[in-house]
């Protein structure tokens, strides 16, 4: 019994030892401590403007005094104890150099307790211009208009300033009219002013920070809101990023008459070849395909095709997806009935139909018969 309690003396003496020379060791006012573990984490870096840098780390060991900051430029050598700052700031910042992206730079840390310092950590500061986009542009008035465009990367540098510029020439910059947003990065929506109705701009976010400025990509908008006079007849619809045709460098769309083909409805040809198209972009090919294989006079497709108003005469019959943007804008447009109208897009269906949609509620069915038409054209 006696010697066990001698030997669990011992284990005990040893294990208090072990632990205590453990603790010892891992102070960093212990020369015999390990530079390593109590070493700065990793460094984040955030160029404030061209003469401000900014540095902030991560210290888990609370035992130390302070921090020694060593700062490189190109190819100098380190100039050593560049800076220092107390154990409770994990940030630091230099303002005194001019920063590019051209011109290297380089920082490490490292932690100070009494004569004893901890291993350095470097970080290299990589400058970039920010990375942003112009996503969206709709009128608010018959000569402004709104973007909305966002910031996604400051390219780790605070960015400075921030807006969009617009000009009727395609690629516009800062030189051009432009907007001031403010700072910083995210979303953020400008305002498009002093713009020239039934024009087509080009708008292109910029963001500046201390590598530079940068534009996002361009957009195309026409200064005419739906349902403006425009070309012959009512502004129906502008093509989307979605829409068949799209083109984010120019601007296209619908154009509907003023008024229908007709103050009765029309028939229509459903025994041609073609004529199946549905989507944006197809009711002139349609149109063409009616004509060609009808017998019957005075059909929609026909009668649309011999349309001239205001010296214009290309105009055709809707597909079925064109005339439900008639539809969906119909308020904007003008000079509908609650009835149903003539698409161009023909549908089998144990015989041939032709779609139409009914104005009084949206609704689509194939059909044969007479029903009003309006013809469309586009830009």
């Amino acid at each position: 019994m006696k010697k066990s309690v001698i030997i669990y003396g011992i284990i005990l003496f040893a294990t208090i030892i072990l632990f205590g020379c453990e603790k010892m060791f891992m102070n960093p006012y212990d020369e015999n401590a390990p530079s390593d573990f109590w070493k700065p984490g990793s460094i984040d870096y955030s160029v404030l403007s061209s003469t401000e840098c900014r540095l902030s780390w991560i210290q888990e060991e609370k035992h130390i005094e302070g921090f020694m900051i060593d700062r490189k430029v190109e190819n100098n050598n380190w100039v050593n104890g560049y800076s220092n700052v107390l154990q409770d700031s994990l940030s630091w910042t230099d303002n005194a150099y001019t920063f590019s992206s051209s011109i290297p730079v380089k920082y490490r840390v490292y932690a100070y307790a009494n004569n004893s310092l901890s291993e350095k950590t470097e970080v290299s500061i990589e400058l970039s211009l920010p990375t942003l986009t112009t996503d969206s542009v709709s009128l608010t008035g018959s000569e402004t208009a709104s973007c909305s465009c966002n910031i996604s990367d400051n390219g780790k540098g605070r960015v400075l300033s921030r807006g969009v510029c617009w000009s009727t020439n395609q690629n516009p910059q800062i030189s051009d009219n432009h907007s001031s947003d403010g700072d910083g990065s995210g979303s953020f929506i400008s305002s498009i002013t002093n713009i020239l109705r039934d024009s087509i701009y080009f708008i292109r976010a910029y963001a500046i920070n201390a590598a530079g400025i940068k534009y996002g990509n361009q957009l195309a908008f026409l200064a005419t809101q739906i349902g403006d006079d425009y070309q012959g007849g009512k502004l129906a619809y502008i093509l989307h990023s979605n829409d068949p045709g799209y083109n984010v460098n120019e601007s296209h769309g619908i154009i509907a008459a003023p008024n229908d083909i007709s103050e009765w409805g029309v028939q229509i040809c459903t025994e041609v070849t073609g004529a199946e198209g549905t989507a944006i972009g197809t009711g002139a090919q349609n149109t063409i395909d009616m004509i060609s294989g009808c017998t019957l006079t005075n059909n929609a497709a026909q009668l649309c095709a011999n349309l001239m108003i205001n010296e214009y005469s290309d105009w055709f019959l809707p597909s079925i997806d064109e005339l439900n943007k008639l539809y969906i804008n119909k308020g904007a447009i003008g000079e509908f009935s609650s009835d149903k109208y003539w698409s161009s897009s023909r549908k089998y269906s144990g015989m041939w139909y032709v779609w139409t949609q009914d104005f009084s509620n949206g609704s689509q069915a194939p059909t044969v018969g007479s029903v009003r038409a309006r013809a469309i054209r586009t830009f």
